[in-house]
Order: structure tokens, then C-alpha cells, then sequence
């Protein structure tokens, strides 16, 4: 969106993001002792959407999890709860907090 008053393109992520390729946000994916690097690269290019976390943090954090239809939202929640994390949205990007693995 632009704002007139600024002069500046604001970016945000409208609504619920959906995958690149529809057909993408039905397949089931079981990620077995996966690196959550690894997961958070996976959702980057299913959605287009850039993920911010601290990869030295994350560096040894391992996690087994499913993910079916959820939408990216209830993707990220799970992870979030997962590894102790919380996330935001800023300028249509999700920013990862995180102290370390649990």
C-alpha cells in the first residue's frame, strides 16, 4: 500500500497467505528429526514468504512434525510452540524469536 502522506510503500502480508502453486497447500509433508532451519526454508518457498531467525541459534534444533492443510499461520504456530519461539509479521515478513532449543 502507499501511503501519500509518506511517500512510502508500506508491505504487509494481507489476509492468510496461500501457497505459490495451489496444488502445493495439499500435500501432507511429515518432517521426521528435521533441522527447523530446514522447515522454515521449506515454508519460505511454498509461500513466497521471507522467514527471519537467527541461524545460530537454530543451528542444532530438531523437531518431527506434520503438516497437512493447515494454512501457513497454524503451520508456524506449531513450530513456535514446538521449540518455546514466538513470531511477528513486519513489512510482509515473519520474524522468528527464539532463545534457544528446550
Amino acid at each position: 500500500m502507499f501511503d501519500r502522506k509518506k511517500e512510502s510503500l508500506l508491505k504487509y502480508l494481507s489476509g492468510e497467505p496461500m501457497p505459490l502453486l495451489a496444488e502445493a497447500g495439499d500435500v501432507k509433508k511429515l518432517f521426521e528429526d528435521v533441522l527447523v532451519s530446514v522447515i522454515f526454508q521449506e515454508l519460505e518457498t511454498l509461500y513466497g514468504i521471507r522467514i527471519i531467525y537467527n541461524k545460530e541459534i537454530l543451528a542444532n534444533c530438531i523437531i518431527s512434525t506434520r503438516f497437512g492443510h493447515d494454512s501457513l499461520n497454524d503451520k508456524l504456530d506449531v513450530v513456535r510452540q514446538t521449540i518455546g519461539a514466538t513470531h511477528k509479521q513486519i513489512d510482509a515478513q515473519i520474524i522468528i524469536e527464539f532463545a534457544g532449543c528446550q
